[in-house]
């Protein structure tokens, strides 16, 4: 993969097996099984009005998303790039 990172939102994450199928997050309606990841790099981050919104994650995070994200295969394996809103936990 070339030099660069992510911009806005955006964050690389290698994915991970999620090892125990009962790790489920429960909405008022359905059981969704959830993805898990290492976080890898993060975009520049969001901005509201003219002020700049921290992260609550970090390079090295383990985090749990939903949904799919773009994926790219490098090298080292497969990563992927998702957005901070699809992530609901984070170690």
């Amino acid at each position: 993969m070339t030099k660069g990172k992510p911009v806005g939102t955006h964050i690389l994450i290698e994915p991970m097996k999620v090892d125990d199928l009962s790790e489920t997050i429960i909405t008022d309606f359905v059981k969704t099984e959830y993805q898990k990841g290492k976080v890898l790099a993060l975009g520049s981050g969001k901005i509201e009005g003219t002020e700049k919104i921290d992260w609550d994650i970090e390079v090295g995070d383990v985090v749990y998303y939903s949904g799919k994200g773009s994926e790219i295969n490098t090298e080292s394996g497969t990563k992927l790039f998702i957005r901070h809103g699809q992530i609901y936990w984070a170690e």
